[in-house]
């Protein structure tokens, strides 16, 4: 069954019944295959990913989401899992503070924040 509907990026045209008819007796379609990547991991364990943090932190206050990305090598989707599911446990040492595009990331102020999973 031929597709009457492309979308391209964000943008969808949806073709004449005639055009469709045209294309298909004039050229051989096929569906290209797609070059979304997968998220790559870290070299580093999640406690080296969490020290490489502190020690951005003891020295500048605060870490961001792209510094963080890119001291671990990560993608910005992967660190933002990342730091979410690191700050979402108990005794985190690492809390967010702010939201949206001012999100950062600060040591946890009280003394039991552990660094184990």
């Amino acid at each position: 069954m031929p597709y009457r509907k492309v979308g391209v990026k964000g943008m969808n045209f949806k073709m004449d019944s005639t055009l469709l008819k045209r294309l298909k007796n004039e050229t051989d379609l096929e569906r290209c295959e797609s070059e979304v990547s997968q998220l790559a991991k870290s070299p580093y364990t999640e406690e080296e990913r969490i020290h490489r943090a502190l020690d951005v932190i003891k020295r500048h206050g605060f870490i961001n989401l792209q510094t963080y990305a890119n001291i671990n090598e990560l993608k910005r989707t992967a660190a933002s899992e990342d730091l979410r599911r690191i700050t979402a446990r108990e005794n985190s040492p690492l809390m967010s503070v702010g939201s949206g595009t001012h999100k950062a990331w600060i040591a946890t102020p009280h003394p039991s924040a552990e660094i184990d999973r």
